[in-house]
């Protein structure tokens, strides 16, 4: 019996009233807040990439997200050739899928616009010559605020889409009510 028919026998939920709701398996770990770099990869970073990646290569079906190449490249270069390819299969699959690319996710509130483009550059760089791909999609779930100039910055560097964490809960509230949680930033210079 699937969940959708065993979720239809209670009495308030009918198939009518079911929404889908997308999980999105991701980790993500500063590269240097609390602990340092080491620390979280040695502590944290790595234990996450070795369950993860035993478990898709156990159920194709299963997806993750890697932000971060600054533990994602000290991971491959740690990693035996067997993993490695594990890795890139994982990539061409689309099982393991990179968003953002960054060597870091930096903040947004308080960047200076070269900072972002400098550690993007590298992560891309990283991400293009290790597994020849290029993320699409920005990823923010932990800045603390948001600004149009990175919109901008991610737009030119080709991504087409950008999730985003940390709302204001009035904003929020106010865009859950008109429905229009999807939102549009715009620079300077497309106005």
């Amino acid at each position: 019996m699937c969940i959708r028919d065993r979720l239809s026998t209670l009495p308030l939920i009918q198939p009518q009233n079911i929404k889908t709701v997308h999980f999105i398996c991701h980790s993500h770990q500063d590269v240097g807040w609390v602990k340092t770099i080491d620390e979280y990869y040695t502590q944290e970073v790595k234990n996450v990439y070795n369950r993860v990646f035993a478990a898709m290569k156990q159920d194709s079906k299963r997806k993750f997200v890697a932000v971060e190449m600054a533990f994602v490249s000290r991971y491959w270069y740690e990693a035996n050739e067997s993993l490695k390819q594990d890795i890139l299969n994982f990539i061409q699959n689309g099982q393991l899928e990179i968003l953002n690319g960054g060597w870091v996710m930096n903040d947004e509130a308080a960047a200076y616009y070269e900072d972002i483009v400098d550690q993007m550059t590298i992560g891309h760089r990283f991400s293009k010559e290790t597994f020849n791909y290029v993320p699409k999609a920005g990823w923010q779930i932990d800045p603390f605020g948001h600004s149009n100039s990175q919109a901008l910055l991610y737009s030119q560097m080709g991504m087409d889409s950008w999730f985003i964490e940390r709302m204001d809960y009035e904003d929020f509230e106010t865009r859950k009510r008109n429905k229009a949680l999807d939102i549009v930033m715009l620079s300077l210079i497309h106005i």
